[in-house]
């Protein structure tokens, strides 16, 4: 049983950072991807795949989809996609990152995005934190600082984060109204909480991404109990949802802990998801359930096909137009 894993639909990339480092879906690659699910998959809500997975059971060619982060791009487009198709989603939020009027709170790696494309700094030195000093003279250099720092701060505990982060603002000497003006592009707007309201109107499902979108695994109890437990109670007291579910941040094994797995449970939560490369089975663990994105669907075709679940699509013409540029990095 697959669940898919989608962060922003965008009509074009921000920036060449994004386009090659994060990859977020263009419209039309998603639309492909959509009419490829309509063909050959059963699209169904989440809650079917965890209830099939509590009775032992299989769903043939059951499929969820899911976004996280709660961009606007996937109010705007994908959103009005799916409903063409008759398909539902869980939608994932970080609830201390909803735009609000007044509120000035980007998502960590869309600020690092503006800093770097607006720095006028040819190098950094990180030496204390163990990169040494990195050139930025170009963006082939900035590209490799900023995938080499990414995949690096998803295991850097709390305190030594918040240092670096701190250096970088120092270093690179970014007005901080620069970078606001910089993140006014549709391409990194956040919903607003009418929107993730009428999302829920319209169907769909909205669920947890904490609250500040922290590697779970780098912060202390009382923090997780803020993260998880408190982005809960902010959608039940936005949203009047009692049935909440949990998108892990970042998802892959080094990002989650044990600690967090077990506030999760204690908070009220009934299943969370991870970025977990893996096809769910009837004893996958709710808490720990596996996402893959489009383009890892298309690579697993083969797989899929030498399965009982699948034999029947042994033909399944998936194509590589239909995968579109999606293979992002895990948030």
């Amino acid at each position: 049983m697959i669940i898919l894993t989608y962060h922003n639909i965008v009509r074009r990339p921000p920036n060449v950072f994004n386009d090659v480092v994060r990859k977020w879906d263009k419209v039309s690659a998603f639309e492909r991807q959509m009419q490829t699910l309509a063909e050959y998959f059963n699209v169904v809500p989440l809650h079917e795949i965890v209830s099939a997975i509590r009775a032992g059971k299989t769903l043939n060619r059951a499929c969820a989809i899911t976004f996280d982060d709660g961009y606007h791009g996937d109010y705007l487009y994908a959103a009005p996609a799916l409903e063409r198709f008759g398909f539902t989603a869980t939608f994932y939020v970080i609830t201390q990152r909803v735009r609000e009027a007044g509120r000035y709170a980007p998502v960590d790696f869309d600020r690092l995005e503006a800093l770097l494309q607006l720095t006028k700094q040819t190098h950094v030195d990180l030496t204390e934190f163990g990169f040494g000093v990195m050139p930025l003279a170009d963006d082939e250099a900035k590209l490799d600082f900023i995938k080499k720092l990414t995949k690096q701060l998803k295991v850097t505990p709390a305190a030594i984060k918040k240092n670096l982060d701190a250096s970088l603002d120092r270093q690179l000497a970014v007005p901080e109204e620069n970078i606001a003006a910089y993140l006014q592009q549709e391409a990194y707007q956040m919903m607003n909480w009418e929107e993730i309201a009428d999302l829920q109107g319209r169907g769909f499902t909205i669920g947890s991404h904490t609250r500040t979108h922290p590697a779970l695994s780098q912060i202390d109890e009382t923090q997780l109990e803020f993260e998880i437990g408190g982005s809960l109670q902010d959608l039940r007291e936005r949203l009047g949802r009692r049935d909440l579910t949990l998108a892990y941040p970042f998802g892959k094994a080094d990002h989650i802990s044990a600690a967090a797995a077990a506030v999760a449970q204690r908070a009220g939560y009934s299943c969370a998801l991870t970025s977990i490369k893996e096809i769910n089975t009837p004893t996958t663990d709710v808490f720990q359930l596996r996402r893959i994105g489009f383009k890892d669907l298309m690579k697993m075709n083969g797989a899929l096909n030498d399965s009982t679940t699948f034999a029947h699509h042994r033909s399944t013409p998936f194509g590589n137009d239909a995968a579109g540029e999606h293979d992002r990095a895990a948030s």
